[in-house]
C-alpha cells in the first residue's frame, strides 16, 4: 500500500503499541493521530487519502487540496502532495505544527518575508500586475525558482531547499570571521548534497551544528537576499510578458519520488528562451525602487553569488547524473554571472573587481577539484542518503526518533 493511502487507523494502532512499550518515538505518533470524529467516513470514496492529510491540514484545507478552484488552492495542493515524497519532510511539518499549537495553519505557515519584501519595492504599476499571482515556497529540490502553468493561471514557486543551499554555501565560502576549515568543507558538502536530494531535509529537527550567532545572522541575511533575487527573476518574466503558452515543458518536482515509489507526476513549466533569462536577471535588479544604493548592491551581490554557487552544483550534478538529450532552459550559470556583472559593475562598489575575480577563481578551482579529485573517489558520499555535520562545530549529537 502506498504511503499516501495508509489508513489513519493503522497510525492509531501504532500509537497504542508505542505507548504500551514506552517507545521514545511516541511523540511523533501522537502528532499524527487524530480524533475519530475528525476523520472522513467511508461514505466519501477518497476518505482514506483525505484522512492522511488531516495529520497536518484542517478539513477546509483538505477540500481545497482535492477540489482546487484557484491558484492559491493549487499551490496548497502542491505543497501538501510534496510530503508524499519524504517521511522526513512530513516529520518537519508535524514538528512545526507542534511548535505553533493552536496557531497552526498549513496554508499560512510558509515564509512570505522574501517575496513580500521584493514586491513592496516594485513601482505601483508593477505591483498591481503581480500582487494576485500566487507565489511562495514549496518542498522541491530544484536549484531555481519556477513559474508553473496551471488551470487557474500561473503560480511562482521557489524550493525551501534553496534556503539551506544558500546558507551552507555562504558559510562555506564567505569570510565572516574565524571559521575552521573542516566546518567550511562540511558546509559546502551539505549544500551540494541538499540539492542532490541526498541530504535529509530535516535541518529544523536535527541542526547540523552550532554556528556562532553573528556568523549565522550574516549567512542568513545573504541567503534571504538570494531568495529575493530568485523571486524577482520569476516576477520579471511576468512583467516582461515572457509567458508564452506555446513555450512550455513537462517536468517533475522531485527526482526521489520516482526512485522511491516508482511514479512521478509531471507539472507544466514555462520554458523561457535563454536570451529572456538574461533580460529577467537584469530586470529583477533594475525594476525595484530601492531606498539606498547599498540595498541595490546587496541584491547584485546575492545574484553574483547565486550564479557561482549554481555553477558548482550543476557541474557536480552533471557529473553524477549526466544529462541525456535534456532541454536547456537556462543559460550556463557563468554566462548569467558575466551578464549581470558586466551590466552592473559601474554601479557596484561593494567589492572591487579584483575581489570579485578572486572569488570567481576560488569557486572555479573548487569545482574543478570536486570533479577531478574528489567525486571520482568518494562517489558514495554524494549518493548516500543521510546527514553531514559541521565538523568541530557539530555540537551535541542527537538520536533520530529519540531526541527528535
Amino acid at each position: 500500500m502506498k504511503r499516501r493511502h495508509r489508513a489513519n487507523e493503522e497510525n492509531l494502532r501504532m500509537l497504542e503499541r508505542a505507548i504500551a512499550n514506552k517507545d521514545p518515538g511516541v511523540k511523533f505518533f501522537q502528532l499524527q493521530s487524530r480524533s475519530v470524529c475528525d476523520l472522513y467516513n467511508d461514505d466519501d470514496p477518497r476518505a482514506e487519502e483525505k484522512n492522511w492529510f488531516l495529520s497536518f491540514c484542517n478539513k477546509n484545507e483538505v477540500e481545497r487540496i482535492f477540489n482546487p478552484t484557484n491558484g492559491a488552492d493549487y499551490l496548497l495542493k502542491l505543497r501538501a502532495e510534496a510530503l508524499f515524497d519524504s517521511t522526513r519532510l512530513e516529520r518537519v511539518i508535524l514538528a512545526r505544527k507542534r511548535l505553533l499549537g493552536d496557531k497552526w495553519s498549513f496554508s499560512n505557515h510558509f515564509r512570505t518575508k522574501e517575496f513580500n519584501k521584493y514586491i513592496h519595492l516594485l513601482p505601483k504599476k508593477d505591483h498591481e500586475v503581480v500582487k494576485n499571482v500566487p507565489m511562495g515556497f514549496i518542498f522541491t529540490f530544484e536549484s531555481n525558482g519556477y513559474c508553473m502553468k496551471t488551470d487557474f493561471g500561473n503560480i511562482i514557486v521557489v524550493s525551501e531547499a534553496l534556503r539551506h543551499f544558500f546558507y551552507y554555501m555562504n558559510l562555506g565560502f564567505l569570510n565572516f570571521g574565524e571559521i575552521p576549515s573542516d566546518v567550511k568543507s562540511s558546509s559546502r558538502m551539505i549544500a551540494i548534497r541538499t540539492m542532490l536530494e541526498t541530504e535529509a531535509m530535516d535541518f529544523e529537527l536535527d541542526p547540523r551544528g552550532k554556528v556562532p550567532k553573528n556568523i549565522h545572522n550574516q549567512c542568513t541575511n545573504i541567503a534571504n537576499k538570494q531568495i529575493e533575487f530568485i523571486f524577482g527573476h520569476e516576477i520579471a518574466h511576468h512583467l516582461l510578458n515572457h509567458l508564452d503558452e506555446s513555450n512550455t515543458t513537462l517536468r517533475p518536482l522531485t527526482r526521489r519520488s520516482l526512485e522511491q515509489y516508482g511514479e512521478q507526476k509531471n507539472h507544466v513549466y514555462y520554458n523561457y528562451m535563454q536570451k529572456q533569462e538574461f533580460e529577467a536577471d537584469l530586470t529583477a535588479l533594475d525594476r525595484p525602487i530601492f531606498k539606498s544604493k547599498m540595498e541595490y548592491q546587496y541584491l547584485v551581490l546575492a545574484a553574483i553569488l547565486f550564479f557561482l554557487y549554481l555553477d558548482i552544483f550543476e557541474a557536480v550534478s552533471n557529473y553524477i547524473y549526466p544529462p541525456i538529450n535534456s532541454q536547456k532552459t537556462h543559460p550556463k550559470p557563468l554566462e548569467r554571472f558575466w551578464n549581470v556583472y558586466n551590466s552592473t559593475k559601474k554601479d557596484f562598489h561593494l567589492f572591487s573587481e579584483e575581489q570579485i575575480m578572486e572569488f570567481l577563481n576560488m569557486t572555479t578551482e573548487y569545482k574543478e577539484y570536486l570533479i577531478r579529485e574528489h567525486i571520482p573517489y568518494n562517489i558514495d558520499l554524494y549518493e548516500m542518503y543521510g546527514s553531514i555535520y559541521l565538523g568541530q562545530w557539530r555540537g551535541e549529537k542527537l538520536i533520530d526518533r529519540v531526541d527528535y
